[in-house]
């Protein structure tokens, strides 16, 4: 049969020649004949793009030598495509066995609020299609399968070629997780009473699940972190696993920031209840403004607990909400209203154990009978019943007591022990403990129990702090050693500073009421030891409260006069700024940063406020001249030695406040000399007219370059005024 080329091929082409057997031999080695270009091995990367030319073919001597290394048994494991094959087939395995369903028995979990009885009746339940959460240590696992594969290989190069090798399975998995979350994640933060019928159920479903896969991919990340970084880095500086790393980090904080936000949502506005002042009862006594906070501490506390399961990758963003919530408490506490900070609240003294006994000598409390009409006292002042006389209706015992007979006496002898329901003495029973006092030392009141003694707005103060310091500190901390549970520390330092001073504040006004009196230069310096751990600004805010009335103008800023017939009206430090509470609490009060940068500016302000609304005839002024000195040593040494005026009649004295916030701003100078501040506060952060003061005002001139470059300035004392409305 003969082939017939086609008719569209020209007749005049030549077929080819058909193969000899030549052609069909592989090139041997003796011709010298060798390939041009050798394949790329497993061990060089694939994805590396080079401009150099080719290699050069290998010689006899390096051929033969690569064939004999080939053939020499090696400890180290086989280098070649199947070696690498397998272990990319056991990294993908083991990245599927990570993400399958759990099964066996459901073991609930101790730190999940809420139950899975109801799951059926969530909206999650349908997206989630029968699968139940990661259980711990699946991410565990498969870090140990990585390590464990990389301590094994002693050759850089090996490790290297592993690490290419890992990438692959490893993206796979990132995606997937991703997968997983992303239908459930509007779920995580949904509000309660927005979509599902049963909030915490619904809630606690959808977290279940999301805080499972943050919880591997959390255990994921610290195994990928302790691998040597010679191992993952390539020769030109190329980190093989690092997106890898951000983007499983970025997983945990889609997780965990928006659960823990919530935690501040709930948290903050019961903190900032705090500020508002007591008000008084009808019996004298001021409620305590923590019942709210008590109820809502013990679920948070075990959420708290949950959210924070994966591990180091929510490190941060716990310490984050502690330090708010502490920041947050302190700037409520300390701008409570102080109306008669050192008046006892309802009375204007303690109630003494003398005065149980109201209308005299012979008058017993209302609601108590006289000893003279009680049954019992009656019936032993009868001469019938008593040393064992002969009585009609009596027979005596041995003891000389008599007995009631058997039978109902006809005689006017009453029955020796009377009935307990005609006895009208409060008496306690022996069985029952005493009712315990509050955390503000208030006795709890019950039925029938005395009023609790009564107590200074200041001591009330103490008393919250103290409550707020003990509920606070049952929140779960990061674990110690690490850089989030030290900064976590110093916020509860500067709350646990807060209540120091007040404690100093308070024993100070009793010793000067009742002890000798101290000189201004000793108070100073024992306010600054007390006060030392306590920011500037949120001690500010208490100390220019204590400040009495006698000492100021009439005419304070904000436009109202001081009423002379109202003993105590406080004295914020908003008002001397001419402020509103909100906009100085947004700009100066943001945080712990926040704060420590705007000392030197609200410091230099509150001081010139002072010294232009103080009344020089009751109070002399530190410095003779117009120019305020803040050398700390010169403060202290030109005050004089009077009396300290720290006392209930008196108040703090100002020039004790003065000294102690020039030693304050000069000590935050000192400190942040060398450090970098937080963002300067704008030139309008303060009211429009300390910006735009004329150059006779002294304190329009100073403060608002300072406030725009951030940088300390010396306030300097004018007869134009300072800026702010003066009588």
């Amino acid at each position: 049969m003969t082939i017939r080329a086609p008719a569209f091929l020209s007749k005049s082409r030549p077929s080819s020649p058909g193969p000899t057997r030549a052609d069909r031999s592989p090139p041997s080695e003796a011709d010298g004949t060798l390939p041009t270009r050798r394949p790329l091995s497993r061990l060089q990367n694939p994805f590396k793009r080079s401009t150099s030319a080719s290699p050069a073919p290998l010689t006899h001597t390096q051929l033969a030598a690569f064939n004999a290394a080939l053939d020499t048994a090696s400890p180290l494991p086989g280098v070649g495509a199947q070696y690498l094959d397998s272990l990319g087939l056991k990294f993908a395995e083991a990245a599927s066995n990570a993400l399958a369903n759990p099964v066996g028995p459901v073991t609930p979990n101790a730190n999940t609020p809420g139950s899975a009885a109801t799951a059926s009746n969530d909206p999650c339940a349908q997206l989630l299609k029968g699968r139940r959460p990661f259980p711990p240590g699946r991410g565990a696992a498969l870090g140990a399968l990585i390590t464990t594969e990389l301590s094994r290989s002693a050759d850089v190069h090996l490790s290297r070629a592993i690490v290419r090798t890992l990438q692959r399975p490893l993206s796979v998995l990132l995606n997937n997780i991703s997968g997983l979350l992303m239908p459930i994640l509007p779920y995580v933060t949904t509000p309660a009473t927005s979509q599902l019928s049963a909030p915490a159920t619904a809630s606690s479903l959808a977290q279940s699940h999301a805080l499972g896969i943050a919880r591997l991919a959390a255990e994921l990340l610290e195994a990928l972190k302790g691998i040597n970084t010679s191992v993952i880095v390539g020769a030109g500086g190329v980190d093989y696993l690092r997106g890898t790393r951000d983007g499983l980090e970025v997983l945990v904080q889609r997780v965990v920031n928006p659960l823990l936000s919530n935690i501040k949502i709930e948290l903050g506005p019961v903190l900032d209840k705090l500020s508002a002042a007591p008000e008084l009862e009808a019996d004298g006594q001021a409620p305590s403004a923590l019942p709210a906070l008590t109820a809502a501490l013990p679920g948070i506390t075990m959420r708290l607990d949950w959210y924070t399961s994966p591990g180091v990758p929510a490190h941060s963003a716990h310490a984050a909400l502690l330090i708010s919530l502490v920041w947050r408490a302190l700037v409520a506490l300390s701008s409570r209203p102080l109306a008669d900070p050192f008046t006892f609240m309802g009375m204007k003294k303690p109630r003494s154990r003398e005065g149980m006994n109201q209308g005299g000598k012979d008058k017993t409390s209302p609601g108590l009978k006289a000893k003279k009409d009680l049954p019992f006292v009656s019936a032993l002042s009868r001469p019938a019943t008593i040393n064992g006389a002969s009585t009609p209706n009596g027979a005596a015992t041995p003891n000389g007591i008599a007995t009631a007979p058997p039978a109902v006496a006809s005689g006017p002898t009453p029955p020796a022990t009377p009935r307990f329901g005609r006895i009208g003495l409060p008496l306690t029973s022996i069985s029952r403990p005493p009712s315990p006092t509050s955390s503000s030392g208030v006795v709890s009141k019950s039925k029938g129990a005395p009023a609790s003694l009564p107590v200074t707005p200041l001591q009330r103060l103490l008393a919250d702090t103290s409550a707020v310091q003990a509920m606070l500190g049952t929140l779960s901390k990061p674990p110690c050693g690490c850089l989030a549970f030290e900064a976590v520390d110093e916020a509860f330092d500067a709350l646990a500073g807060f209540k120091t001073m007040l404690k100093w504040l308070v024993d100070e006004a009793v010793a000067q009421n009742e002890g000798p009196a101290k000189s201004l230069q000793d108070i100073v310096e024992q306010l600054l030891e007390a006060a030392e751990d306590v920011p500037c600004l949120i001690a500010l805010n208490v100390l220019v409260q204590l400040v009495s009335p006698e000492q100021l103008s009439r005419r304070m800023p904000g436009g109202d006069a001081r009423d002379e017939s109202t003993a105590w009206r406080a004295i914020a430090v908003p008002e001397l700024l001419n402020m509103e509470v909100e906009e100085y609490r947004t700009s100066c009060l943001a945080g712990f940063s926040r704060a420590d940068a705007a000392v030197d500016p609200v410091g230099h302000a509150v001081l010139d406020a002072l010294e232009t609304h103080k009344r020089p005839l009751m109070v002399r002024s530190v410095s003779s001249s117009s120019t305020v000195t803040f050398s700390p040593a010169a403060s202290l040494r030109e005050l004089p030695g009077t009396p300290g005026l720290l006392s209930s009649q008196k108040g703090l004295d100002l020039r004790v406040l003065r000294a102690w916030l020039m030693e304050r701003i000069a000590t935050n100078d000192d400190d942040n000399k060398d450090t970098p501040i937080a963002p300067s506060l704008p030139a309008s952060t303060f009211a429009p007219s300390v910006a735009s003061a004329s150059s006779t005002t002294g304190l329009g001139v100073k403060l608002a370059p300072s406030i725009s470059s951030g940088s300390s300035m010396s306030t300097a004392s004018s007869s134009g005024g300072s800026g702010f409305k003066s009588a």
